[in-house]
This record gives C-alpha cells, structure tokens and sequence, in this order.
C-alpha cells in the first residue's frame, strides 16, 4: 500500500514501472481525500486506470470527510474507476463509523478499522463497532479479551477524538499538530485554542513543524 497526498499521485510513475515484476496487489491511499476537487479526483482516475492499480483508497487523513463529501467522491468513481474501492476513516469528528457504513452501503469492498479506534491522535473506526453491523458478527470471548487489553493500552496512549481534534478537522488542520501540543507540557490546556486559531490562520493542512513553533512563540 502506497499512500500519497493526492498533488502527488502522478509522481509514481517509477514506482509502477519498478513494481511489474512483483505479482502483488498495489493499493494506493489517495491522504486528505476530504479536500480534493472533481478534476483532480477525475485525474488520478485517469491516470491510475493502466497502471497496475489494484485498489484506490480514500484516506480521510484531516478526519474532515462528511457523508456528503463522501457521496459526491463516490458518484465521481462509479464512472471511472471500475476496480475495486476502500476508505480509512479517522474519527475527529466521530464520523468514521457513519462514513464507513455508507461507503459498504456504496459498495466499497475494503474497510480499514483497529480495535478500540487505536490510532495515531484521534484514531481510526472501531472494528468492534462496525463488526455489529455484519451479519456474520459473533461476539466471542476472545474478542472481548482483545477489546480490553486495548483499552488498557489506550489509557496509557490516549488516542481517542476530543474538542481539540474536532476543532482542527473543522478548520483543516494537520491533526499531528493537535498531538503535538497535547503531548508538550510547555503548552497549557489555556494556550491550545490561541494556537489552534493561529495555524487556522495561516492555513496548516499538512505538517509543518515551524508552523507550530511559530504559532506557539508568542506564549513562551
């Protein structure tokens, strides 16, 4: 699986050419799929349709991806993209449970999840959750085992979505910068909105770790 912010999809033509002699299936994770337009969307179709491109995925990397978004994405693909579809949700905005169940209802095949969300900041779906919409679910002993062991590791890491990376998935902000000023004690729980407002400001989609020095310089 290949993931890459999708300005930077048409520079894997090398990567295809180096990949024909590997009888493997390529995935390509097309990040920040929530801010991506018709044409670009159009493009990487096109361009990806004859390569050895087994699945496209849509990673929700902000955590700002709505139904809506996600329909207009979807309405796009039928048309040009006849392989198979798969999405990676993040849970900023508690929304990767009610995306990934529209997007299996749109008859996306793969489904990316962690148990208990476990994920970098705000984490990713609940496999405990979407599994109780199949069918086939069967809640064993051994699931519930896992369940709580990951609980465990989640008071220890505390990933999880809270007012903070809900606020950047609102404003389009890397959610790494969230992380970040969460886990540095030079920063107060006071300061978090001050720094939030400013990368909003100044437009902080992808990570730049200057971006947050500069944000937070006033405050020391």
């Amino acid at each position: 699986r290949v993931a890459c912010h999708h300005d930077e999809v048409f520079k894997l033509n090398g990567f295809f050419q180096y990949m024909k002699k590997f009888k493997i299936k390529i995935f390509i994770n097309i990040m920040q799929i929530s801010e991506i337009n018709r044409n670009k969307l159009v493009k990487i179709c096109k361009f990806l349709k004859n390569k050895n491109t087994s699945v496209i995925y849509l990673a929700d990397s902000l955590g700002a991806l709505t139904e809506k978004k996600l329909n207009f994405i979807l309405n796009i693909m039928k048309q040009r993209w006849k392989k198979q579809i798969g999405i990676h949700a993040h849970d900023n905005l508690n929304l990767a449970l009610k995306n990934s169940l529209f997007a299996v209802k749109n008859n996306v095949g793969w489904i990316d999840s962690t148990l208990t969300g476990m994920g970098r900041g705000p984490g990713n779906l609940k496999t405990e959750e979407i599994l109780k919409f199949s069918n086939a679910h069967k809640k064993t002993k051994k699931l519930n085992q896992l369940v709580k062991k990951f609980k465990n590791l989640k008071k220890v890491y505390n990933w999880g979505t809270n007012s903070y990376y809900r606020m950047a998935a609102k404003n389009k902000i890397h959610p790494t910068y969230i992380q970040k000023i969460l886990n540095d004690k030079r920063y107060k729980k006071k300061d978090y909105i001050k720094i939030i407002k400013d990368l909003k400001n100044s437009g902080a989609s992808q990570y730049n770790p200057y971006k947050l020095i500069n944000s937070a310089y006033f405050i020391s």
